[in-house]
């Protein structure tokens, strides 16, 4: 089974970003680890995340100084180890399946070498 490298930048986001890393944790695919770039929040964000890390062995926590969130990426991505690659923003959540789903896609068709999903607006209300 394909690891997938789950890739999530944060500032300030702990508002959202439990029920982001919840939706990760979540999936029925397993063979997920989650690099989250917390790049140098002042909301709590990194003590909820040295919790997180240590409850779970599959999720890595670097910190950053104001890198901004297309490096937060490109760092999270050097660490990496999986066969693929998944983006989630810290604000935003996937529904249950969408990793196994993505990956049946990509199994099916060995020529693709990116696919992404569509996606549901929402906002606080």
């Amino acid at each position: 089974m394909e690891k997938v490298s789950v890739v999530i930048p944060t500032y300030n986001c702990l508002t959202f970003l439990p029920k982001a890393i919840k939706s990760v944790l979540s999936q029925d695919y397993q063979n997920i680890e989650i690099i989250i770039v917390d790049d140098n929040s002042n909301d709590g964000s990194a003590a909820y995340l040295a919790n997180l890390s240590n409850e779970h062995s599959n999720v890595t926590v670097i910190t950053t100084h104001g890198v901004g969130a297309a490096a937060a990426r490109n760092i999270a991505i050097t660490h990496s180890k999986g066969q693929y690659v998944a983006f989630l923003d810290a604000d935003d959540y996937w529904y249950q399946g969408k990793i196994s789903q993505q990956v049946m896609v990509h199994r099916k068709n060995k020529h693709i070498g990116m696919s992404f999903t569509n996606y549901d607006h929402l906002d606080e209300q």
